[in-house]
This record gives C-alpha cells, structure tokens and sequence, in this order.
C-alpha cells in the first residue's frame, strides 16, 4: 500500500507527459491530424516554429530526405503548455508540461 501511494504521489508530480489526445475547448484533436485541422478545432498557437532542412554547404544541396517539420505551443492555463511536432503537415508528437 505504501508503494502504491508513492507512485501515485510521483506520478503526480511529473512536469512532462506524452500523450496522443490533446483536449481543445470541446474538440479534440489527435496525433495523424493535419496542421489545418488543429488549427481549426485549437485556434492560432501561441508560437510557430518551422525547421528548415539541412543544406550541404560543400554542393548546395538538401542533405538526407528532406521533411517539413513545425513546432507549435498553446498556452493550456495554469502555467501548462502544450507542445506540438508536425511532420509533413501531420501532427505527430503533443507532449504536455509545466
């Protein structure tokens, strides 16, 4: 019993968690999603970030196969942000943390 209340204590404290559903108003939205459709249930995020693809500098050529990935932040309230990785337009991460 006292391990069971440790862990739950634990579990309760963590700052980061992964997850696959991230809760928007009345709407949900899930990893698999479009940027477009996220925006549209979630509003316009607190900040965008896109990532460029590498550039080999010796031949001025993109280096690997190149994927457009964005990062997107709400502000979840309570000093809670939600963390969100797009991957060809495609949500793929929503990591939640204080």
């Amino acid at each position: 019993m006292k391990r069971l209340a440790s862990l739950l204590a634990f579990s309760l404290l963590a700052t980061n968690a992964h997850a696959s559903t991230l809760r928007c108003g009345t709407g949900l939205v899930n990893e698999g999603d479009s940027t477009h459709e996220v925006q549209r249930i979630c509003g316009e995020p607190l900040e965008r970030h896109v990532e460029e693809p590498v550039l080999n500098h010796d031949k001025g050529k993109l280096r690997g196969n190149p994927v457009k990935v964005e990062n997107w932040i709400y502000d979840r309230g309570n000093g809670s942000r939600a963390y969100l990785r797009f991957t060809n337009d495609s949500l793929s991460t929503i990591e939640t943390r204080r």
